[in-house]
């Protein structure tokens, strides 16, 4: 909880500091591709070192790197000293430590509760993330108006730490033996050929690549709508960020209340429509207070399908194979979505942010719909 509190501090920061820098949508969906990109490029060797190593020890590692370069980062804006190109490689640099991180927690998970209560678990942990999302900008906007950017890098680079320590307390079992002394190379292929063998784990990896790519690579133009759509501030910003987060929050605690939901096929549908319409609603208003409602339907149609996906991907795959498949997963999610945010940051720029918006949300219903007629098993899952 504390790291996802970080995370949405430096995130809410960084947007507007690009913004102030740069007056570019684009140099803010820049800053999000550098930050998001490595786990395209290092997310299947992060999980094949998932499966070799002690998983929570990864996870710590990769979180205290996190804290340091938040440090880094406020130090630097403290000075007076930091230029955008730091913040690109900062941000590239704290992605390198996040594609490790979030497939070792994505692995732990299952490590730690029965298969019987894995949809509870992963609700609650995206809870804690949309829980944060709500806490963190809410912390942020504040802060920046009073205190200074900077403060809000320290804060993040405290929340990282935090992060750290409380990993440290906690108790999972061990990788396979087996796994730890088999060839890296071969790790890495075997994970890789499993994926086209189960095709519910394929077509789940497919569509979330899509849903990551077009409906989750907003993060580069929400400073954009808050500033010029809504003509408001650094505040107006964070509070779009809070009302994703109450949304997520909301969608994820009726997802936790459904305990083993034998009909996940029809939760994928409901969500999938929610993540395309929404950002389409988003697209269509000027109003502030609507806006918010728009960003609430967004973050709850977003994170519920996520966990959704997520769930039944963890249920269908061997432990053995957990890191190298959920860091496949992860791959995909983040590294497209930082080529999202790129196109959507320049369409953004060039034609508008509302266009952009509703363009990213249509495709994403063609697709996604597209997919599922033509697999219509993925709607029928237990």
């Amino acid at each position: 909880m504390f790291w996802f509190t970080g995370w949405w501090v430096v995130m809410v920061a960084r947007g507007w500091l690009v913004l102030q820098m740069t007056d570019s949508a684009f140099m803010v969906g820049l800053v999000t591709f550098s930050a998001l990109i490595p786990q395209l490029i290092f997310s299947p060797l992060a999980g094949v070192i998932v499966d070799r190593v002690n998983r929570r020890n990864l996870v710590i590692a990769a979180r205290g790197v996190g804290a340091l370069i938040a440090l880094f980062l406020a130090v630097l804006t403290g000075t007076g000293m930091l230029e955008v190109w730091h913040i690109i490689v900062l941000s590239f640099l704290a992605g390198v430590g996040r594609s490790v991180d979030v497939p070792g927690v994505q692995s732990l998970v299952p490590n730690l509760v029965s298969r019987e209560d894995l949809l509870n678990a992963i609700a609650l942990n995206t809870l804690a993330r949309n829980g944060t999302q709500v806490l963190g900008p809410l912390a942020a906007g504040p802060m920046i108006a009073i205190l200074g950017i900077q403060a809000c890098f320290y804060l993040g680079a405290g929340a990282y730490a935090l992060s750290t320590w409380v990993t440290t307390r906690v108790i999972t079992v061990p990788s396979d033996p087996a796994t730890l002394h088999a060839n890296l190379w071969h790790n890495l292929r075997e994970g890789f050929q499993y994926i086209p063998t189960n095709p519910t784990a394929l077509f789940i990896i497919v569509l979330v690549s899509g849903h990551c790519t077009l409906t989750m690579s907003t993060d580069a133009i929400l400073p954009t709508f808050a500033r010029d759509i809504l003509g408001g501030d650094a505040s107006t910003f964070s509070l779009i960020v809070v009302s994703l987060g109450l949304g997520g929050l909301g969608g994820t605690l009726i997802l936790a209340s459904l305990g083993n939901f034998n009909g996940k096929g029809l939760l994928l549908l409901v969500t999938t429509l929610g993540s395309g319409l929404t950002p389409i609603f988003l697209a269509g208003t000027s109003w502030y207070l609507i806006s918010l409602v728009a960003a609430f339907s967004i973050g709850a149609g977003t994170s519920s399908y996520m966990a959704v996906s997520n769930t039944i991907i963890q249920s269908v795959i061997p432990d053995r194979l957990r890191g190298r498949v959920m860091s496949v997963y992860m791959m995909l999610a983040g590294g497209l979505m930082s080529i999202g945010n790129l196109v959507m940051g320049a369409v953004g720029s060039l034609w508008g942010v509302p266009l952009a918006l509703a363009l990213f949300g249509g495709l994403w219903l063609i697709f996604s719909l597209a997919v599922m007629l033509r697999r219509p098993f993925l709607m029928r899952l237990s």
